[in-house]
């Protein structure tokens, strides 16, 4: 059956030989006759594919946001399960990946998911720096965390001298035959990537970040930070510690660290999470806190010993665990009653994991007592009235001088420098 095709008209055939110059009025006809074949063809889906309209803009500052909203609440809440110095560092590897990733992008949509991303890493940076900062200075210099707010200010000119010398070079201000092929944007990505990256690569080779002490010895890891508290000293003070630093290290590894309670599962998960992650060895310890405190403790540590040895073992008198003769099959392994091994070891990875988040967000519920509740609603809800107003203007504020700045169609150099100004302000 014949299909029908679409008429095609009748064009000349091509010839070598040299083409005449055309007179200005046969151009100008020329040019009228491709304005009305334009016309013709109209806006569709092909235009559409090379621009990306105003009201899309947003989406990708949006995109930056919402990662930063997400990030903060998973990173966050993932510090206080596994510590701050893993969270913090995994920020700054999250943010120059997706952030190198980006310049890379290949359409507006996956620019706008790796922006996501970037944001992701960003706004875990923001909540675990802080702690970090507040949990390694004592308690009467805590007030320098506001300083911290001067690097964003550093960064912002940083950022906008980036922009300057790169934005308005590699950018189309007007439209070029072919399409515009500015790719300032993948420059200014690459580079904050780049100075990320370094951020990364002098964290691990210049700098030996501590796990926080306040961390550990809320994870019942009181010998580790007895350990990075005593490191934190030899730092700061070339002379050996003094006695009442030794007997406060003293107090905190023997005091306050006390053995889990038998028959607590919470508490047996959290022990053998904490044995099978601690790097601590007896003799660094031994070293750390000096001659005359290690054979105490171990003498300590020997007594507890027998007397857990002659209670049955697990610290309780008369108490003697059985294993059910269902779990045992006829090879003698344990079958795990109706449950295979697999199904058994999640879920007891799943309570144990269950316990640590419920722990996390248990940790939220004194912000919303009586004498405080009110406070964390006006504080949440300043801080994201200033967040909405931050967005606002500087999202929008490089494309309203460009559009009305002198009269309208500002150029592009004159408009970073207008922002570069703007930032040192």
């Amino acid at each position: 059956m014949p299909t029908a095709s679409v008429p095609v008209p009748v064009i000349s055939q091509y010839t070598s030989s040299p083409l005449r110059s055309l007179s200005p009025e046969e151009l100008l006809e020329q040019t009228q006759v491709l304005d009305d074949l334009m016309d013709d063809i109209g806006m569709g889906k092909f235009q559409k594919q090379l621009l990306i309209q105003d009201k899309y803009i947003g989406i990708l500052s949006s995109s930056m946001f919402v990662g930063m909203m997400f990030g903060a609440m998973f990173w966050g809440t993932l510090s206080d399960i596994y510590g701050r110095k893993q969270a913090f560092n995994f920020t700054l590897i999250v943010t120059t990946v997706f952030g190198i990733g980006a310049s890379f992008a290949n359409s507006y949509w996956l620019l706008c998911l790796l922006i996501l991303g970037l944001g992701f890493g960003v706004g875990g940076n923001m909540p675990v720096d802080g702690a970090l900062f507040l949990e390694f200075t004592p308690k009467k210099n805590q007030y320098l965390l506001t300083f911290l707010s001067i690097f964003f200010s550093f960064g912002a000119v940083a950022t906008s001298i980036l922009g300057y010398f790169l934005l308005p070079r590699y950018s189309c201000e007007t439209s070029v035959e072919g399409g515009c092929q500015g790719k300032g944007w993948r420059y200014m990505l690459l580079a904050n990537g780049g100075l990320t990256l370094s951020m990364v690569v002098g964290r691990v080779i210049l700098f030996k970040l501590e796990e926080s002490p306040k961390y550990l010895l809320n994870h019942n890891r009181h010998q580790e930070a007895a350990m990075v508290l005593c490191r934190i000293f030899k730092i700061n003070h070339k002379e050996n510690q003094s006695e009442a630093f030794d007997e406060n290290i003293e107090t905190l590894t023997l005091r306050f660290n006390r053995p889990a309670n038998a028959g607590d599962v919470s508490s047996s998960d959290e022990s053998s999470l904490s044995s099978s992650t601690s790097d601590t060895s007896e003799t660094e310890l031994t070293d750390i806190e000096g001659p005359r405190h290690s054979n105490r403790r171990r003498n300590d540590l020997s007594n507890g010993q027998r007397t857990r040895q002659s209670r049955g073992g697990n610290g309780n008198p008369g108490i003697q665990h059985h294993r059910p003769i269902s779990a045992v099959n006829g090879s003698g392994n344990v079958s795990g009653g109706n449950h295979s091994k697999a199904w058994i070891a999640f879920s007891r990875y799943r309570r144990r994991y269950k316990y640590k988040i419920e722990k996390a967000l248990g940790r939220l519920e004194p912000l919303f007592v009586p004498e405080f509740r009110l406070s964390t609603i006006l504080i949440w809800v300043i801080w994201a009235l200033v967040a909405f107003a931050y967005t606002a203007f500087n999202v929008f504020y490089p494309k309203f001088l460009q559009e009305h700045g002198q009269g309208g169609h500002q150029p592009l150099e004159l408009v970073y420098l207008d922002i570069l100004i703007y930032s040192c302000a």
